[in-house]
Order: C-alpha cells, then sequence, then structure tokens
C-alpha cells in the first residue's frame, strides 16, 4: 500500500498477517477455478476421485479433521489450516475398505518400510473406518469395537433413532455401495448439525456442490460465495452463513430423497442401485437425481438446483419470511428440513420488498400517515440504543452465542446479525452499507430501529445513496418509511438530480409517485453553468523522477491545472460546504509524531463528486501528469510502458475529495504518508494523492516531499500556487510546513495515474 518498510506497524500479529495470506491463497485459488473454462480442473473440481492413495500423514490430517467435526472444535477450522489443507478436504473422504483389502499390497510399498509405519497406518486406519461406521450405535457389534465416538452416535443423541436408522445410516451405506465414494466433510458435518463447521469450511474455499457433471454450478455457486464475478454486490459478507448452512443440509436433504424416498415411476429407474433418469429442467440424462420432497415430490438433476438457488439468493425481490429453499419447477417452499429457532422474534413482518403496483392519488395520501408512523416507531426504537460502543459495553452483559445456527429465511438469519449491532454508531455504518448490497438487510434494519434521514459527512442520506447506487427495491423500502426526498448532499445534489444524472428512469418514477411532481427536478446545487475544459495548456515539472529509487518517485507539479473560470466554481463550492466538526484524519497514517488537536488544526469540508464534475475537470491535468510519467517510461524501457501505465478513463479521479482550510498562521502537518482508496463498487485501488491549491502562499505553508519519516530530510517542496497541483505517490513520506499566509485552501482527493 506504498507504505516504506518499518515505517508502521502494518501487521499487527503474526495471526493477522497469516491469515490475509490465507484468505489472499484461497481467493486465487477458487479464481483460477471460477474463471477456468476447461473440464478438467485439478484447482477445485470435485471430480477429482479418491482412488490413488494419499499418505499416512494426510489420512491423520483427515483424521484430525473429523474429531474435531465430532467434538464441534470451530477454531480448528481456521482460513489458515484450511489453505493448507483445502486440497484434501474438497474430496470425498477416503474409502477406508480400498486401504484395507483392494490394494493392501499396493498401499505398503508406496508407504510402509518398517513395523512402525506398517503399525502407524493401521492404527489410522482404523480409527477412520470408526469415524465413518454404520454400525447402529450402541448395538452388540459397536460395543465390541468400541465405536461408541462414531458419527451415528452423535446423531442419535441430536436427531433421535429415526433420523439415524432410516436417514443417515441408509445413506452413508448407499454412497459406498453404489456410488463407491464416502461423504464429504462438508456433508459429515452438515449431517451432524454443525453448522457453525460448515460455514467455516464455505470460507476456506471448500466447493459444497459435489457437482460430477458440470462444473458450471460449481463455479457459479462459488463465485457468489466469494464475491469472485462480475457483481460483486452480493457476497458471503451479504448472505449469512447461516442460510448457506441451511442450504446446504437442504440440498443433501435432497440427495437423500432422490436416493432413499423415490417417488417416481418405476420406468425413471435404471438397474438397481443404478438411479439412471432425466432431469425434469434440462433433459439430460443424469446418474443420479435430486427429489424435492413433499408436497411437490419433483426431480431434477444438481445442477439445475445450484442454478436455482443462486437465482434465488441473488434476487432482490425475495420476501423476507419465504423460504430461501424453493422447488425449481413449481417454486413450492423446502419442507423437508427444519431449524429450531429459540426465542425467535419477527422481523419485517409488514414488509413486502418486492416492487408494488401502481397507487391512485387517494392510495397515496393514506399512505403518507402509514409511512410517518413507521419512521417515527423506527426513529424511536434506534434512540433507545446506546449512543457508541463503549456506551453498549458499560451497559450489558456479553451472551453467550450459538455458533451453529441454520436458517431457511432472510427474516430468521438476519436477527442474529441485528441483534449484535446494539449501538447507534455501529448499526448507522453498517445500513449505510447495506444500501448498495443487501435489501434485505435494510429491511431488518428499518424494522429494527434506524435513523432514516441521517446522513455520512459527505452529506448523502441513505435515500440518496440508494437513488445513486442502489437498487429500486431498496429506493422502495426507504420511501416506505417516511424517507426525505428533499434533503440534499454537500453542495446541493439532489435525490432528483443524481437519479436524472445516471439515467435511473425507475427511480425518478418512484419519487415522482411517493413525493409528487411538485419537487420536479428542482436542485439546490450551485451553479453549474460553467465550460469544463480539458484543451488548455497544464505545465508539468517533475519533483521526484520516476527512476529514483524512492517512494515518492514519479511526482509531479501540474501549473495551470485547471481554469480560472473552474477554480472559482471550485471556490463558491467550498464556501457553500459545511465545516464537519472532527479533527479525526481519517485517511493518512500518523508515525513518529502525535497530531496536536489546536486551533492551527485545518478545517474540514467533504464532497462526492457524485455527478461526475470535478472528475470533468481534473481529467486533462491528469492526462497531462500522465503522459509525462509515460515518456519517464519510455525512456527506461519502452517494451513494457504501455503495459505499466493506467490507460485513461473518469474513474482516474476518485469521487470522494476534501476542501482543507488553514484559517490561522501556524498550521502544520506532521509527517506522514497515506493510504489509498478502494472504489466500493469496482474495487479498484488509487495510486497517488492529489492536491489542489485554490489560494496563493507566498512563503511558508508548502508540502514536503521527504526522504523517509524516519530521516524527514526535505529533498523536494511545492509552493502553494493558485491553480496548482501536486500529484505524488500513496507512500512517498510527506509533512505539511508551518503556514504564515492565510488562509490556505486546497482540494484533497486521489487518483490512479
Amino acid at each position: 500500500m506504498g507504505i516504506e518498510s518499518g515505517s508502521t506497524n502494518r501487521w499487527r500479529t503474526a495471526r493477522e498477517r497469516d491469515r490475509l495470506k490465507a484468505r489472499y491463497t484461497i481467493q486465487n485459488r477458487l479464481l483460477s477455478h471460477v474463471n477456468d473454462n476447461t473440464k478438467n480442473d485439478d484447482v477445485c473440481n470435485n471430480t477429482t476421485t479418491t482412488s490413488k492413495f494419499i499418505s499416512v500423514d494426510e489420512l491423520n490430517i483427515i483424521l484430525q479433521y473429523l474429531q474435531k467435526v465430532i467434538k464441534n472444535d470451530i477454531s480448528s477450522f481456521s482460513v489458515v489450516a484450511l489453505s493448507r489443507h483445502g486440497y484434501l478436504l474438497n474430496v470425498p473422504l477416503p474409502n477406508v475398505e480400498d486401504y484395507k483389502y483392494k490394494s493392501c499390497s499396493q498401499a505398503k510399498n508406496a508407504e510402509l518400510s518398517s513395523d512402525d509405519n506398517s503399525s502407524k497406518y493401521e492404527k489410522v486406519l482404523s480409527s477412520l473406518s470408526i469415524m465413518l461406521s454404520t454400525i447402529i450405535p450402541y448395538s452388540t457389534q459397536a460395543i465390541k469395537l468400541e465405536a461408541t465416538n462414531q458419527p451415528a452416535g452423535l446423531a442419535l443423541s441430536k436427531f433421535g433413532v429415526d433420523y439415524t436408522t432410516t436417514r443417515l445410516i441408509p445413506y452413508m451405506e448407499h454412497l459406498k455401495q453404489y456410488k463407491q465414494r464416502q461423504l464429504t466433510i462438508i456433508e459429515y458435518a452438515s449431517l451432524l448439525g454443525r453448522h457453525g463447521i460448515v460455514g467455516q469450511l464455505l470460507l476456506g474455499g471448500i466447493d459444497p456442490t459435489m457437482n460430477d457433471s458440470n462444473t458450471q454450478a460449481s463455479r457459479k455457486v462459488l463465485s457468489l460465495l466469494h464475491s469472485l464475478g462480475e457483481d460483486k454486490t452480493t457476497s458471503c459478507n451479504k448472505i449469512p452463513l447461516s442460510i448457506w448452512s441451511y442450504i446446504i443440509r437442504a440440498v443433501i436433504e435432497m440427495r437423500m430423497n432422490g436416493l432413499l424416498d423415490r417417488t417416481t415411476a418405476t420406468d425413471d429407474l435404471g438397474e438397481e442401485g443404478s438411479d439412471i433418469a432425466y432431469c425434469s429442467i434440462c433433459n439430460t440424462k443424469q446418474e443420479h437425481t435430486l427429489e424435492f420432497g413433499s408436497p411437490c415430490h419433483h426431480t431434477y438433476c444438481e445442477s439445475c438446483m445450484w442454478f436455482h438457488l443462486v437465482e434465488q439468493l441473488s434476487s432482490q425481490n425475495v420476501g423476507l419470511e419465504r423460504n430461501i429453499v424453493t422447488c425449481p419447477i413449481c417454486n413450492e417452499e423446502f419442507q423437508g428440513f427444519k431449524c429450531q429457532h429459540q426465542n425467535e422474534q419477527k422481523i419485517g413482518a409488514h414488509l413486502d420488498i418486492s416492487m408494488a403496483e401502481e397507487k391512485s392519488n387517494d392510495t397515496i395520501m393514506l399512505s403518507i400517515e402509514i409511512r410517518q408512523q413507521r419512521k417515527r416507531e423506527s426513529l424511536d426504537k434506534f434512540m433507545k440504543l446506546p449512543l457508541t460502543s463503549s456506551d453498549l459495553i458499560k451497559s450489558s452483559k456479553k451472551k453467550k452465542r450459538n455458533k451453529d445456527l441454520a436458517y431457511g429465511t432472510w427474516q430468521a438469519a438476519l436477527q442474529p446479525f441485528i441483534e449484535t449491532q446494539q449501538s447507534r454508531e455501529v448499526r448507522l455504518d453498517r445500513f449505510f452499507k447495506a444500501l448498495m448490497s443487501s435489501p434485505h438487510l435494510v429491511a431488518a434494519y428499518l424494522e429494527a430501529g434506524i435513523h432514516v434521514d441521517t446522513w455520512n459527512v459527505y452529506g448523502q442520506s441513505p435515500l440518496y445513496l440508494a437513488c445513486w447506487k442502489g437498487s429500486c427495491v431498496v429506493v422502495k423500502l426507504l420511501l416506505d418509511y417516511g424517507a426525505d426526498t428533499k434533503i440534499t448532499a454537500n453542495g446541493g445534489s439532489s435525490c432528483y438530480s443524481i437519479a436524472k444524472r445516471h439515467s435511473r428512469n425507475d427511480v425518478l418514477d418512484l419519487l415522482e409517485r411517493y413525493a409528487g411532481k411538485n419537487d420536479s427536478l428542482n436542485t439546490l446545487h450551485i451553479n453549474k453553468a460553467i465550460t469544463v475544459n480539458n484543451s488548455h495548456n497544464c505545465q508539468v515539472s517533475v519533483l521526484i523522477d520516476s527512476s529514483k529509487d524512492h517512494p515518492g518517485a514519479g511526482s509531479y507539479i501540474v501549473d495551470n491545472a485547471i481554469t480560472e473560470e473552474e477554480l472559482c466554481y471550485l471556490d463558491s463550492l467550498w464556501k457553500s460546504l459545511p465545516i464537519v466538526d472532527t479533527c479525526d484524519e481519517v485517511d493518512e497514517q500518523y508515525t513518529g509524531a502525535t497530531v496536536s488537536k489546536n486551533e492551527h488544526r485545518p478545517s474540514r469540508r467533504y464532497f462526492c463528486d457524485a455527478e461526475e464534475e470535478i472528475q470533468q475537470m481534473l481529467k486533462g491535468c491528469v492526462q497531462a501528469a500522465r503522459k509525462v510519467s509515460i515518456k519517464e517510461c519510455n525512456s527506461e524501457s519502452s517494451s513494457t510502458a504501455s503495459s505499466t501505465v493506467v490507460k485513461d478513463s473518469p474513474s482516474s479521479v476518485f469521487k470522494h475529495i476534501r476542501f482543507l482550510t488553514y484559517e490561522k498562521p501556524g498550521g502544520v502537518l506532521p509527517p506522514h504518508v497515506d493510504l489509498c482508496r478502494v472504489e466500493d463498487a469496482s474495487g479498484v485501488r488509487s495510486t497517488h494523492t492529489f492536491i489542489l491549491y485554490l489560494t496563493d502562499c507566498d512563503h511558508g505553508g508548502g508540502t514536503a516531499l521527504l526522504e523517509s519519516l524516519k530521516d524527514p530530510q526535505v529533498i523536494a517542496v511545492a509552493q502553494p500556487k493558485r491553480g496548482r497541483a501536486i500529484i505524488f505517490p500513496h507512500g512517498c513520506p510527506h509533512s505539511g510546513l508551518e503556514v504564515s499566509v492565510v488562509p490556505k485552501v486546497l482540494l484533497r482527493g486521489e487518483v490512479i495515474l
């Protein structure tokens, strides 16, 4: 991130470092699988068989994981452990009989060279056979073999005799006899009710599909689960793991139905044990089909079921109380697997997040009272919460958390999530994030209690953000709770203007239907009747040459960055923005100095260029600096220059900017480095800091680029001059020299160079 080695405690602990490395490894492995269009994929493909013998150490690792499942030791299934052992757990568990009988001599030749190794090998196989045993618990044979710790024994105590003897044991035996495979680790955990472990396995990159015939279903599921596809707004961070655990358990139940409770006509089946049939959806021949169960008993292939589930999870028009798992043929709700919800509360009982039909004016007038009542009730619930997390800790006791949860509805799954956010500051922060990702979570927050007309530091209300980047469903939800359409963002941009700017006609129709045409498209935005001129002559000079061995290599000064007309526009914008009452530097990381919160600190005003006007202004300035950078790269290596420079695009200038004002002499900024900004939608990271001076300072107040934070020797200074811009890498150590001429006003943002 541009921070020089040793300048900051980038990794707080070795555990955090290992965890981030493991997540990166898992993400790359899954990404290579999702983007691989070939049929044979040895990265994550479930068609990998277990006929190949693995070492005794690998068998022992698998045994240890099975034992942890029995003990419900969730901590053993960390992303670090799963990044190392995922290749062993992403295939069916080893068939012990193969090791014992079919290829015993081959296994011994490959693995055993001494009596000690032979004894170790036999001991591991014996333990594995117990962990995968289908012997009825507490029978004479089980007691004789001392197999009381087998999974069937745990299932008997949790789910009863009927489930264990008529479902679990016959299913395991059928897999071994006709499918020549054991359970997968994720099936093993799910069938024993270890849903917390199932969630950890999913985070560790384990594929739940077990789709032997079509890896496309696997790719779709993993893309949604880990946000690897083009649409990154829905992922495991937005879909609760308790829902994923429920889905996996439901699919396993359908596998059981297809193998044990087949109700289709006998001519659909082949010879005994060979479930040859045709999928009712894609009409392809399948060795094994799923059966939905009561009430419809429809059959289909596993690929079609996973495609349907991915579509259901991605849909924003699913009711909070409706079961996520439905029949892909008739859309009946799944009833075969029931979850017990203790102390379950109703969430969103009166909410319908599907789009409503057009209403008459009388209905709208009547609904205004209901919306205002909902708004008051939600605000009253919200105001009863402690203000901060510190206040919450002082006033409440820590509750024991149940980690083995599997919920089939959004209503039930979101309840534990909402209950963990019992302070106003945390709930607001999560609410703003949910606006762009999860209509279901937005609905849950509105019902649980939220301030629907609040705003962030950029003056953007929840409704404004939804009109800009959220779904039409979220806009309707907010309007149903009485969200004010007249609240404008910093600078005057309104819900109407942002929707019109981005051609969101469906949102405009909703706004007019709920708020009437009196608001029309009027906006409080300041005068924008200016002409953006990117053809004027920008004068670029190099502060630190790109060939230098320094974090600030590739730093530039751009004079005449924008025209005087554009500078006057920025002056008007700056004066119209409210001053934020905070002295916290949220986007810089200081090292080796303590920021003095005194009267000399700069005041801050925040603006989000959602309508992309300032982006267009600064485009020419950034483009001029980029051309100089290209020339420098060409002088170094013409063959690689084109591949190392980011092509020009409107997103090269990030939308979130700050205006800093030094109103009294003596203000300084200690040595520090900047952090990058990440675009929420695309995940693109900025590379350079951008500063545009709006006032002149004949002496003092310059931006000094330093040798390092440990040795803050000044190597270059950019003196403030109206219309001058300075662009330097985020990792370049710099400081603000003491201000002597006031006011000093500058625009601060991030760009990609």
